[in-house]
């Protein structure tokens, strides 16, 4: 009887136990809370004379193909981490369609994009790879490292444009969310970058 207790304390121990939550966090940039996004996203609409682009799904590289956010410990090591209790709300390789559509659909003149619909034709397609995107941890500060390549291409999968293109952020936290908004901004600094490039593209290519 007492070896039973024995064993069983540490099990009724466990089981009172709480581990910490789980967050999720979303990648976007249209500047909209995500509990605002959830409850009214827009439509994209379309001119009748708008070039129209459609965003396809992005390649994702490993070890940023799971649900983890990746962090290392110094700019220089090659060991990666994975935060526990702090992850992407869905697949990287699907929210970046829509950041990156509501990223340069915010600035563009005369083409629309869109997370390319199946069935949808399109003038154009821009296709991606996400290179990298982590948090660095420095001595007082966190760095975030972004490296994405961009190619548009014809219907007919003709390139149109292309380019490797890499961004950082600094901030001093030790909050997770903040890092990812700082995330986002990076995203969206990278994409403001790009839009003359793509424009040019556009307007080439009519």
């Amino acid at each position: 009887m007492t070896r039973f207790w024995i064993l069983a304390l540490p099990a009724a121990m466990l089981g009172c136990s709480q581990l910490p939550p789980v967050h999720y966090y979303v990648l976007e940039t249209r500047g909209a809370s995500p509990i605002e996004q959830a409850a009214n996203v827009p439509e994209f609409r379309f001119d009748a004379d708008d070039y129209r682009i459609g965003v396809e799904e992005f390649e994702v590289e490993s070890p940023y193909d799971r649900e983890s956010i990746v962090y290392r410990v110094g700019a220089a090591t090659p060991e990666v981490g994975f935060y526990r209790y702090h992850r992407w709300a869905a697949p990287l390789s699907d929210m970046l369609p829509r950041a990156v559509a509501d990223g340069l659909g915010a600035l563009a003149e005369d083409y629309s994009i869109e997370p390319a619909i199946r069935g949808r034709t399109y003038d154009a397609y821009l296709g991606g790879r996400l290179v990298a995107l982590e948090e660095i941890d420095l001595p007082g500060a966190q760095t975030v490292r972004l490296r994405i390549d961009l190619r548009l291409t014809s219907p007919g999968g003709d390139e149109l444009w292309s380019a490797r293109l890499s961004r950082q952020g600094s901030t001093e936290t030790d909050d997770v969310a903040v890092i990812v908004e700082e995330m986002t901004r990076v995203l969206r600094d990278l994409l403001r970058a790009a839009h003359p490039d793509v424009q040019s593209a556009v307007d080439a290519n009519r």
